[in-house]
C-alpha cells in the first residue's frame, strides 16, 4: 500500500462517525441514465498471447448485434451495462456498470483461465474518449495483471457469445455505489462489475480539491454464507499485488459494507495464497466503508 492510499484510508476516518449520522445515501433518480454505444481494440502481447481484441457494449438494453438482434445481459440495478467481446475464436460476454456524473465505466468477462476487464471514460456526449483493457492470465496460483491501451474502432463482433465461466460479485451488487458528505472528505463511488471495480476518491479542503482512481481486478469471490471474501489484483510497476475484503449487504442489498483483511501492518499481499490464508481484519470501525446505492 503506497503512501497515497494509506493517507486516503487515515482521511476516511475523520467522515465516518459524520456518514454515520447523517446517513448519505443516493438513488438513481439522482441521476439521469445515458444512452450510449462504443466499441474498441486492443492488442495483447506477453503471457496474454498475442493478435488483436474487439469488444461492443452500451447502457444497459441498448446492446445489440446485427443481424441476431437484442443479446441481452440481465443485471438488477441502473447504469448497467452490456456487451461482448472477441478475442480469437472465443465471443463472450461483457457486463459492468458506470458512473454518469464522471462518465466512467468498467466491464468485465472470464473463462477458467483468462479474465478481461475494460476501464473507460465516455466524453459529455457520451462517445469514447480513453479506456485501459486489463488481461490476466491464470499462472500456476496467481493471476498477473497485463494493461493494454485501448483505440476506439467499429467492429463486428462474430461467433456465439458464452457466459463467463466464473462466478464473481453477484449481479445484485453490479452497479453505482456513492457515499458522500459535506464535510472536507466529499466523495466516494465504487462502479462495480462482475469481476473488477473501480474506486474514485475526491477530497476537498479550502478551495483545493484532489480527485482519486484506483482500478481493480477481482481474482476470486467467496460466499461464506451472510457475507463475502473476494481478493482483487492490481498492478503496481511489473509486480502484481493482491488485496482481501469482507463484503456485507444489508437493507435488501441497498447497503454494501467493506472491511479490509490485514497482512500484519499492510493491506496487500504477494500472492494469492497469502491472502486467502488470513483472517485478521481491520477493526478499526473508521475505516470501514459503508456505501449506498
Amino acid at each position: 500500500m503506497n503512501n497515497i492510499r494509506k493517507l486516503l484510508y487515515i482521511i476516511s476516518l475523520l467522515t465516518l462517525t459524520l456518514l454515520l449520522f447523517t446517513g448519505c445515501s443516493f438513488t438513481p433518480e439522482d441521476t439521469p441514465e445515458r444512452t450510449f454505444i462504443i466499441s474498441g481494440k486492443f492488442t495483447k502481447n506477453g503471457i496474454a498471447g498475442s493478435g488483436d481484441v474487439f469488444f461492443k457494449l452500451a447502457n444497459k438494453g441498448n446492446y445489440s448485434r446485427s443481424p441476431e438482434g437484442p443479446n441481452r445481459v440481465i443485471t438488477y440495478e441502473s447504469y448497467s451495462i452490456e456487451g461482448e467481446l472477441q478475442d480469437n475464436g472465443l465471443t463472450i460476454k461483457l457486463k459492468g456498470s458506470y458512473d454518469p456524473f464522471e462518465m466512467q465505466y468498467t466491464v468485465s468477462a472470464d473463462t477458467s483461465t483468462l479474465r478481461y476487464v475494460i476501464n473507460g471514460f465516455l466524453n459529455s456526449n457520451g462517445n469514447f474518449k480513453e479506456a485501459t483493457a486489463t488481461v490476466l492470465v491464470k499462472t500456476g496460483d496467481n493471476w498477473p495483471v497485463l494493461d493494454f491501451s485501448v483505440a476506439s474502432e467499429t467492429v463486428t463482433i462474430t461467433g456465439t457469445a458464452i457466459d463467463s465461466d466464473n462466478i464473481g460479485i453477484p449481479d445484485f451488487a453490479l452497479g453505482l455505489w456513492r457515499r458522500n458528505s459535506s464535510f472536507f472528505f466529499s466523495g466516494l463511488t465504487y462502479i462495480v462489475s462482475p469481476f473488477s471495480y473501480i474506486l474514485n476518491e475526491t477530497i476537498s479542503y479550502d478551495d483545493y480539491v484532489d480527485y482519486y482512481t484506483f482500478y481493480q481486478t477481482i481474482v476470486k469471490v467467496v460466499d461464506k454464507t451472510g457475507y463475502y471474501d473476494f481478493i482483487v489484483a492490481y498492478s503496481v510497476g511489473a509486480t502484481t499485488k493482491y488485496e482481501k475484503y469482507k463484503v456485507e449487504f444489508s437493507k435488501g442489498n441497498s447497503r454494501m459494507i467493506i472491511v479490509s483483511y490485514l497482512n500484519g501492518n499492510k493491506l496487500d499481499f504477494n500472492t494469492i495464497a497469502a491472502a486467502e490464508a488470513t483472517t485478521s481484519l481491520d477493526t478499526n470501525p473508521f475505516r470501514i466503508q459503508t456505501l449506498s446505492r
